[in-house]
């Protein structure tokens, strides 16, 4: 009875040992692991039939429950012996734990000392250090109850022990088992290494997917992605939505870019998919945009897309600047070849103006000396005049020509552009303009605007006069001119204005409702000689390019714009001065001044102008001497003061008139002197009236003119 109680205790034990190995190991053994699966089911092949027979021998009497222990015993030692896990089982006190139980697999842990570690403590086994971890571990198994699980490296492997306690009577035991984990942990080590290396080439994807869309979002072309095979945009940077619109992407590029309903006409993916594979193939054009009005430089090429088996790659830049460069390099460079044209006749005109304007004194200033002796009746009175308008017409061709050659314009007054125009109005030119032209009507300026430039009023007169001979001209069956007069302010240049300053200018219009300028021809208007009038008849050719280089000379700019069989309107934009300043009115006719008796010096280099000087001035009563030179001049003042010296500028090979004068100054300080030229005023001239000449005089002048001049000098 007692060795069948003992049968039934071996076999309840061997059995919880089995039921909780197999527990531990299921938590620590993935879940349905063939390692798992073959120690449950070896646990359950001896445990089950062993304890099956032990009961069933238990009733046969001592001997049989003598050897069915003996077979259990067997069994449970088969069990320890061969267990492909660790298994063991401990004695353990406070101070040391004890092997009592352990498989055969031990040695391939422990080396040699696992053969015989039946029996031996833990300080037996292994480092003392070690060994005390052990054993507190085993310790506090069995005195808590729990189930203790521990991840240890020993010879450089990697295991994982679970260990529980078993009671038996007062022993306290403790059982357990140790899984070499170390190539699941390698195996672990490699995959978290794999995912971290794939992390890690996530990030650097990532990152420069992130850099790249930097990179094209950065950029100001347009660049957009298209499928070849249904013109969706795939793809469209920054530049291109804000261009384009947000929503671009998804949509038809015909619909998108250039609100089309179909491809457009000039397409490049029909050609740029047939040349495709033979050599990288790119397409660059221009092209205008009328939605954005811009002009881009277009680049285009076949590629390879995730979402499409060909798209179409576009990189459009905005040359817009670019175009309005060329075209303003265009216009500089025809503004610079109407100044080389216009250089060019200067350098003739300045060549000849001078003798030309000599030889005119003797044709305009005798017909007045000859008329003012002849009675009013006289019959040649009218040949007289006829000869002095002719004379005085060909002075303001030589003029022009003076004022093309840029040393026409040296005087910097105050014009009053409004009272210029006004008086333009009232003028003897005007009633002749509107007596030949009877069928134009002239609209003066709505805005009564007082607007002051710095320039010459005389030029500038010349300016408006020829503008409205060319409108009126351009009406022969009858029209209106249309004069305007406004303040604009320039922030920015005008198309072709080289010499822009910001600020404020007077917009001085004439326009006319007349043919019109074809196009071809707008562009020669400014030439010189360039005329569609009738030469010979309504025109020098000289007109337009003289009002050119007078509004060049005073800082401003001429735009034009015309209609064939609508009509043409040129605006003048003339800088305003800081300071408007006040305008002389001008001196109302005045009947010509006669002499007292006072003595006038005249220095000229050419016989008939001191001839003709002589006479007009003896006739106005004045006693008159004369000089051949600067020099001359100079030495005559040192003998005998006369009243007045009527100096010519240009006396070569001698000095001129501005060294003359400076000389006779060094000599008779208070000398009132005038300046005569051929010349428009030049800069010599204007220095002189710098250094105190009084009035400049230009050749050929009238009886009048030389009066006035003379008269305002002797009483300044």
């Amino acid at each position: 009875m007692r060795n069948r109680r003992k049968g039934l205790f071996l076999a309840g034990i061997l059995l919880f040992v089995a039921i909780l190995a197999c527990s531990a190991v299921s938590r620590h053994l993935p879940e349905a692991s063939p390692l798992g699966l073959l120690l449950a089911a070896l646990l359950a092949a001896v445990s089950v039939p062993a304890v099956g027979r032990l009961l069933c021998r238990s009733r046969s009497g001592s001997q049989e429950s003598e050897e069915a222990l003996r077979e259990s015993n067997e069994l449970f030692s088969l069990f320890m012996r061969h267990s492909p896990v660790y298994t063991f089982i401990k004695e353990v006190t406070a101070t040391e734990s004890r092997v009592i139980q352990a498989s055969a697999n031990y040695t391939e842990m422990l080396g040699p000392a696992g053969r015989d570690m039946i029996g031996k403590t833990m300080a037996e086994l292994f480092p003392p250090e070690f060994a005390a971890r052990i054993t507190a571990d085993d310790w506090d198994v069995v005195t808590s109850g729990k189930v203790l699980r521990l991840d240890e490296d020993l010879h450089g492997r990697n295991y994982t022990t679970i260990k529980f306690p078993i009671v038996q009577g007062r022993r306290t035991l403790l059982a357990g088992y140790t899984i070499d984990i170390t190539d699941r942990k390698q195996a672990e080590e490699a995959l978290r290494q794999s995912e971290a290396r794939l992390l890690e080439a996530n990030a650097r994807l990532q990152q420069a997917h992130e850099r790249f869309l930097t990179v094209l979002n950065g950029i100001d072309a347009y660049i957009h992605v298209t499928d070849t095979r249904n013109h969706v945009i795939l793809f469209g940077n920054n530049a291109a939505k804000k261009l384009f619109g947000e929503d671009i992407e998804g949509r038809k590029c015909y619909q998108v870019l250039r609100q089309d309903s179909q491809p457009c006409r000039f397409c490049k993916i029909p050609g740029l998919l047939a040349s495709r594979g033979e050599k990288v193939t790119v397409a660059t054009w221009e092209s205008y945009n009328p939605m954005t009005d811009s002009w881009f430089l277009n680049s285009e090429r076949i590629i390879d897309w995730p979402e499409a088996p060909s798209a179409l790659l576009t990189i459009g830049t905005d040359i817009t600047g670019l175009k309005q460069a060329e075209e303003e390099k265009q216009l500089l460079a025809e503004k610079l070849h109407q100044a080389q044209k216009m250089e060019a006749i200067g350098v003739l005109a300045s060549s000849i103006a001078h003798d030309l304007n000599n030889i005119l004194t003797g044709i305009v200033s005798y017909p007045d000396l000859l008329l003012a002796r002849l009675d009013p009746d006289d019959p040649m009175r009218p040949a007289l005049e006829t000869i002095r308008t002719a004379g005085s017409k060909a002075a303001k061709i030589v003029q022009g020509l003076l004022t093309l050659s840029r040393r026409g314009m040296q005087v910097d007054e105050p014009v009053d552009l409004l009272r210029l125009i006004d008086e333009y109005l009232q003028s003897p030119e005007c009633q002749e303009l509107q007596r030949r032209h009877p069928l134009v009507s002239i609209i003066p300026p709505a805005e009564r605007c007082q607007l002051v430039i710095s320039g010459s009023p005389v030029h500038l007169a010349n300016v408006l006069m020829n503008l409205m001979i060319n409108a009126a001209e351009a009406m022969p069956e009858g029209g209106i001119i249309t004069i305007g007069l406004d303040r604009v302010e320039l922030a920015e240049p005008l198309p072709g204005f080289t010499g822009w300053r910001p600020g404020p200018y007077a917009r001085l219009t004439v326009g006319d409702t007349g043919i019109g300028i074809a196009k071809a021809d707008r562009e020669r208007i400014f030439e010189p000689f360039f005329s569609l009038k009738t030469q010979g008849i309504s025109g020098t050719g000289l007109g337009l390019a003289v009002v050119w280089s007078t509004i060049a000379d005073h800082h401003g700019h001429i735009e034009v714009a015309s209609e064939e069989s609508r009509g043409t309107s040129f605006a003048l934009y003339l800088p305003l001065a800081a300071e408007s300043g006040n305008v002389a009115p001008e001196p109302a006719g005045q009947p010509v001044a006669m002499g007292r008796g006072e003595t006038v010096l005249v220095v000229d280099d050419d016989a008939s102008q001191r001839q003709i000087a002589s006479e007009i001035l003896t006739h106005l009563g004045y006693q008159v001497a004369v000089a051949a030179s600067g020099e001359e001049a100079v030495r005559s003042l040192h003998d005998r003061p006369v009243d007045l010296v009527v100096l010519d500028m240009l006396m070569p090979p001698g000095i001129d008139g501005l060294e003359t004068y400076n000389r006779i100054r060094a000599i008779r300080p208070d000398q009132k002197a005038i300046i005569v030229s051929g010349f428009s005023q030049s800069e010599r001239v204007s220095e002189a009236q710098r250094q105190g000449v009084s009035h400049y005089l230009q050749k050929p002048y009238s009886l009048e003119k030389i009066s006035e001049a003379v008269r305002a000098a002797l009483a300044g």
